[in-house]
């Protein structure tokens, strides 16, 4: 009968292993939702609340972008209406987000909002999980994002607009965009004219 271990010595064998702190044992990784979930967080938490004139937000995926992004930024700060008069006082905003960067994108971004004060820029920097981190994803995130913003300010007629960080916008963009949505367009397309160096 001693080879049958009784409850008392049962439990004296294996005290140490049930009394072990969960502080101790190794922390499971993060899975891909998980590390989503985190980044819509800090994309929430990142950001401002809107200004409540918000009616149209542009977004911007960017990801090693410092060297084209303040021309990008600036472009969208000249915007104005198609008569060539300065847009309202925080009608647009503009929210890059910068994935997964090695560069200085973010800072790239906010020394164009101090130049730029008229325009409402903001950058929300996040590290999305390596299956992930890809403009697709990104988008994503900044339309689902942009989407509950402008929902908070003007509701279902707010507008959101896309473009990528080595574009530069035609001075009227933003504008010829909002007449077509107002004249009754669920989207628009615009055209891509490239440089050559």
């Amino acid at each position: 009968m001693d080879h049958f271990a009784t409850p008392a010595r049962f439990l004296a064998m294996h005290e140490a292993t049930a009394a072990a702190p969960p502080a101790l044992l190794p922390p499971l990784p993060l899975t891909d939702d998980q590390l989503l979930l985190q980044a819509e967080a800090a994309l929430r938490r990142q950001l401002p609340p809107p200004d409540a004139a918000l009616q149209a937000c542009v977004l911007i995926p960017a990801k090693d972008e410092a060297a084209t992004l303040p021309a990008t930024l600036a472009a969208l700060a000249a915007q104005t209406t198609l008569a060539g008069e300065r847009l309202p006082q925080g009608m647009v905003e503009v929210i890059v987000l910068a994935n997964n960067c090695q560069d200085r994108t973010a800072a790239a971004v906010r020394q164009a909002a101090r130049r730029h004060p008229c325009l409402l820029i903001h950058v929300v920097e996040v590290s999305l999980p390596r299956t992930h981190a890809h403009v697709g994803r990104a988008r994503r995130l900044l339309l689902d994002e942009a989407a509950r913003r402008l929902e908070s300010t003007i509701g279902p007629t707010g507008v959101l607009l896309n473009t990528d960080a080595d574009t530069l916008a035609a001075s009227t963009w933003l504008a010829a965009n909002l007449r077509e949505i107002e004249c009754g367009a669920e989207a628009v397309g615009g055209r891509i004219l490239t440089q050559t160096p």
